[in-house]
């Protein structure tokens, strides 16, 4: 299923805007990274140099081109990988392509399980290709020396990758259609996807106006935070995968060929994921997000009153939207999860696009009852809305809330963060955070949106702060 890897071109970005149909143009340009968050002070953009410590290489994306972060899912891998090292992160940008990442791999191994790597979005489609150049020239030490790849929102990721499923597209734009090879035996994979999002989850009906709008809607809601949404690290460099489900429970050891889907902090369904007779699974962890609300309708509930209409035509949407994904994936023995038909079991069956397959999945008898459905909503919401006067304010608010960079606004949602986070008292030490809610934490032990929140406060201090310095030397020449 990894297919031959040769040393692949540049990106070529611009002739998307020639080439590319409508409506997969913007969406091209929209598969690019989920960033995560901001690069550290230790980040810098070069080659990996020759060391004998803990390295983390990190892939840019498509969007931050020659930027990465280091932090994933409540962990700086930083501080598991390449903790005793000047600079931490080392960064290869975009431009560098599959072949780039391979050799900084490579110039960076040192022992075995002793290198990082992170990467989402097209950059975690970019490394996945590397893998198999590394692979394809039996480069054995570099593969020995990797304790982890974590590929966010994979673009190359089989069933559901952007470029897996438009996969006519990719050469047009100087990359590889090829999905993430998974027959790497040693090479521990962490492939995170989540519901709708055009990278990882894309619909198979390029052609259904609303499967494309609401996946680019869940690309923009989710950009930089859908990488917060889970509590997952290493205690040791190499070591067990450890997933911190919410609520006061022991951690989860995420095992290779399973596929977890994951709904509010919670594991709600484990599915093999053992990839064909051919090539088999035996090193790949594969994590679903479920989407809480549908992307396409979310912007409704920022008005004071939207909420009314966006219940009163989400079951419809949701219908139509799902027509974009409800193809039965061409494999009779691979069905999709349950009432997400954009999810599929096994992930690493391929899911080309196909399309115009909407027309075959809707129902016209679905349709009316979900009108009917959404119709009661409706009604309930309003009913509701109109007994409670401020909640045309509070649930504004608490939407707006969880946009992408309106961090400060923790309080309202820290009911709903879904995160039981680490606390650590060592780099590669990780414990159980069991504090109740409404008690205080330490800053290790703090919740992902409030750290965030905190870093924007220290930002705009040392920024003030800078002005105010600038402002009293101005006065002492004068």
């Amino acid at each position: 299923m990894s297919g031959k890897h040769r040393k692949r071109s540049r990106p070529a970005v611009a002739v998307a805007m020639v080439v590319a149909p409508a409506g997969l143009t913007a969406a091209a340009m929209a598969a690019g990274s989920i960033a995560g968050v901001a690069p550290s002070d230790r980040t810098v953009a070069a080659p990996a140099p020759s060391i004998d410590l803990l390295a983390l290489v990190s892939a840019a994306n498509s969007t931050s081109q020659f930027f990465a972060g280091s932090s994933y899912y409540g962990t700086d891998w930083s501080q598991v990988y390449g903790q005793q090292q000047d600079p931490q992160q080392i960064v290869v940008p975009f431009y560098k392509g599959p072949q780039g990442i391979a050799d900084t791999i490579d110039g960076a191994q040192i022992g075995v399980n002793q290198t990082g790597v992170t990467a989402s979005g097209w950059g975690a489609g970019q490394t996945g290709t590397a893998l198999g150049i590394l692979a394809e020239e039996q480069n054995t030490d570099a593969l020995d020396s990797i304790g982890l790849v974590i590929l966010d929102n994979n673009s190359n990721r089989a069933g559901g990758g952007f470029w897996t499923t438009y996969y006519p597209f990719a050469p047009l734009l100087g990359t590889t259609a090829d999905p993430t090879p998974t027959d790497l035996p040693g090479v521990t994979i962490l492939d995170v996807g989540y519901e709708y999002n055009i990278n990882g989850d894309a619909a198979v009906d390029p052609m259904n106006p609303f499967a494309l709008g609401n996946s680019l809607a869940a690309y923009a809601y989710g950009y930089g935070q859908e990488s917060r949404a889970l509590a997952i690290t290493q205690e040791e460099p190499g070591g067990p995968v450890m997933f911190q489900p919410a609520g006061d429970v022991e951690p989860v050891v995420l095992e290779p060929g399973t596929h977890y889907v994951i709904k509010d902090g919670v594991i709600v369904g484990e599915y093999s994921a053992d990839g064909t007779a051919e090539n088999p699974n035996n090193s790949t962890i594969y994590v679903t997000v479920v989407s809480d609300e549908l992307p396409l309708t979310r912007p409704l509930r920022l008005l004071p009153g939207g909420d009314i209409l966006a219940n009163a035509i989400d079951p419809v949407m949701t219908d139509l939207v799902n027509a974009g994904y409800n193809d039965g994936l061409g494999v009779e023995d691979n069905p999709t999860i349950g009432d997400h038909p954009a999810i599929p079991e096994d992930p690493t069956v391929l899911r080309p696009m196909k399309p115009f397959s909407s027309l075959s999945a809707l129902e016209a008898g679905d349709l009316q009852d979900s009108a009917q459905e959404g119709l009661e909503d409706g009604v309930d919401t309003a009913q509701d809305d109109l007994s409670n006067p401020t909640n045309l304010i509070t649930k504004p608010l608490a939407e707006a809330a969880k946009l992408p960079g309106i961090s400060s606004l923790t309080s309202l949602t820290s009911s709903t963060a879904g995160i039981t986070p680490f606390t650590s008292g060592s780099a590669n030490k990780v414990v159980p955070n069991t504090q109740k809610s409404g008690t205080s934490s330490s800053a290790t032990g703090s919740k992902p949106l409030q750290k965030i929140a905190d870093d924007f406060s220290s930002s705009l201090k040392k920024f003030a702060a800078g002005q105010d310095k600038k402002k009293n030397e101005s006065d002492d020449a004068s």
